[in-house]
């Protein structure tokens, strides 16, 4: 869980710097979808940038994230109006089916089992996408094979949180 010290020092962090690492690989991976569709799920919904960004897309967006105080940001941030919801929970607590669902930087997290789970929970022939660090690049890509995914991306970190950190 993140303490709301750690979660202000992202913030700042992603404040002064223009470039943040999960948010870096969004735009790639909504022009990997159809312009529109039904049911999004974005597991470790983190502050929900992504799942707002898909409500664009999906008629609705479940977000669903581990850590309750990175979930009450997500939904502080969310307008209302957007058709997403938050739910803190464990990735397999998720009911599909989903036309498109997204793990950015979370597959690593998931057992095997619950990786395989969101496989089945993915509408035949939709997508699932991550993004994950260079360091356990071929086990990501070795859980995704195993699992089944029907379409894998992988992206190279070229970002280290040390600094913010360091800085408070």
């Amino acid at each position: 869980m993140l303490s709301p010290r750690l979660l202000k020092a992202l913030e700042r962090f992603n404040a002064t710097y223009a470039w943040d690492h999960n948010a870096h690989y969004h735009r790639w991976i909504l022009q990997q979808l159809p312009r529109r569709f039904d049911r999004a799920l974005d597991v470790g919904s983190g502050s929900g940038g992504l799942a707002r960004l898909l409500a664009g897309r999906a008629a609705t967006v479940e977000g669903i994230d581990a850590d309750p105080v990175i979930t009450a940001r997500a939904r502080e941030l969310t307008p209302e109006a957007l058709p997403v919801t938050y739910t803190v929970a464990d990735a397999v607590t998720a009911e599909g089916p989903y036309d498109a669902i997204s793990c950015v930087a979370t597959i690593h997290h998931l057992p095997s089992d619950t990786r395989r789970r969101l496989v089945r929970l993915t509408e035949a022939g939709r997508d699932a996408f991550h993004a994950a660090g260079k360091p356990l690049g071929d086990e990501f890509r070795a859980a995704l094979v195993a699992a089944g995914f029907p379409y894998e991306r992988y992206f190279e970190d070229t970002l280290r949180l040390a600094e913010l950190l360091a800085s408070d």
